[in-house]
């Protein structure tokens, strides 16, 4: 039975590790191409707008817990509203 324990912490652990190397590769992703072929500057109004709102979705998504379907169909509408 001990070893099962350990078995399931080891694989646990494992888990734990690989949450910031899959953040860090979406983030990457995102970056990627998201601003592949730009040759705009960084600091458009378009690239500040989705910089706002993912920050405002990120709080409140921690902060007042929004479920996070709502706040990617709240952030889509937005975008619609803002970008077409």
């Amino acid at each position: 039975m001990n070893r099962a324990i350990n078995k399931a912490n080891k694989i646990r652990s494992i888990f734990y590790g690989l949450k910031p190397v899959v953040t860090g590769l979406i983030i990457y992703a995102a970056i990627h191409f998201g601003f592949e072929g730009q040759a705009e500057s960084l600091f458009t109004w378009k690239n500040v707008s989705i910089a706002v709102m993912a920050a405002g979705v990120f709080v409140a998504v921690l902060k007042y817990k929004l479920y996070p379907l709502t706040a990617i169909l709240l952030s889509g509408l937005v975008g619609i509203a803002l970008f077409s």
